[in-house]
């Protein structure tokens, strides 16, 4: 085959494989935070399929991947930004019944994940959380009214404040004056958190 043969089946192959909806995306979400590691903490509320799915290819492979927040959007918050729970543990099971081989749990982002390795669920998902509550060694229990369709990234559908196209952020309790208290952490390590 000849060189320009070979380029032009080359560029057709980039050009059949871009998604430009999902570049575009990803473009959207910005550059990393310098100050965090690219880890388990790192881009807390946002979808982490959009890179760890099978689209980017990122490792690992994540099939259910998301974040805990305490509260709902909170435009009083100290800073600006959610408070992350850690410890929050996650039911999940999906159309025929089957669940991930171990509780998946918030680390000090609010993040969790489950790689396609671990678990390769069929689609719906059905998902309930259990945020932990001082004094209560089984805490709260939420369960999600609706079921996860198609998208494993809580942030597909839960980002920012709630509106027309969002419920807004996955969070533990609306902030009221017999809410539990939760802090920010002062540091952060990166864990998996389960």
């Amino acid at each position: 085959m000849r060189a320009s043969a070979l380029f032009s089946v080359a560029l057709l192959f980039t050009i059949g494989c871009a998604n430009p909806v999902a570049d575009a995306a990803i473009e959207a979400l910005g550059p990393e935070d310098p100050a965090v590691p690219q880890s388990e903490i790192h881009r807390p509320g946002q979808p982490c399929l959009m890179c760890h799915g099978p689209y980017k290819g990122v490792e690992p492979e994540m099939v259910v991947a998301g974040t805990i927040f305490a509260y709902p959007f909170d435009l009083g918050a100290e800073d600006g930004n959610p408070i992350p729970v850690e410890g929050v543990t996650l039911e999940i099971s999906d159309s025929f019944g089957s669940t991930p081989p171990t509780t998946p749990k918030t680390n000090c982002a609010g993040n969790f994940y489950i790689t396609k390795e671990e678990w390769n669920p069929a689609y719906p998902l059905r998902v309930a959380m259990r945020y932990p509550v001082e004094g209560d060694e089984d805490g709260e229990r939420v369960s999600m009214g609706t079921r996860i369709s198609r998208d494993g990234s809580c942030a597909g559908c839960h980002e920012d404040a709630p509106n027309q196209g969002s419920p807004g952020w996955v969070y533990c309790t609306q902030k009221t004056a017999d809410a539990p208290v939760f802090t920010k952490p002062e540091t952060c390590t990166p864990t998996r958190g389960d």
